[in-house]
């Protein structure tokens, strides 16, 4: 018999990367459905394993419920104001790399880039962002702004970076 062994800081990190992609997957239809937050943490649940669906449901909508309360919130619903919003844009490095941007808000000779963070604070989420402003600024002349909106149900913020 084939025995695995697995480290319980592996399944924290698999957990986490799965309810952050949950996050992401609600916010997307939030803004390109424009669903409430309610109705896209309703109908993005039905894609997650039903054995899980519960758990992450009550999960997620425990977030978002205290996420939209937030200033922070307000001052992402402003940022989204008079923009075309796109999700999940996907942009190619000058070597080809792919990059996934979660928002991208174009307002007339500005481009805004917002990225999703759950947790802490991290300089590498900086970094992160640089990259993707940094490519953007290869093709597009106006300014180009990096925002990081961490999403953490005591205490969400948004910050522009860049």
């Amino acid at each position: 018999m084939l025995q695995v062994k697995v480290k319980k800081e592996d399944v924290t990190k698999a957990e986490e990367r799965a309810f952050g992609s949950y996050v992401h997957g609600v916010l997307e239809l939030f803004l390109s459905r424009q669903l409430s937050l309610e109705e896209a943490i309703n109908r993005y649940s039905l894609s997650i394993p039903y054995w899980l669906r519960d758990e992450y449901r009550d999960e997620l909508a425990m977030l978002f419920s205290r996420v939209k309360e937030t200033q922070a919130f307000r001052q992402f619903l402003s940022l989204l104001e008079g923009g075309t919003v796109f999700t999940e844009k996907e942009i190619l490095g000058p070597k080809g790399q792919r990059f996934r941007l979660d928002v991208l808000i174009k307002k007339d000779k500005e481009l805004h880039v917002l990225d999703y963070k759950l947790g802490r604070e991290s300089q590498e989420h900086i970094s992160q962002l640089r990259v993707y402003c940094d490519i953007l600024s290869l093709h597009f002349p106006g300014d180009i702004c990096g925002w990081l909106f961490y999403l953490r149900p005591e205490d969400s913020e948004l910050k522009r970076v860049i």
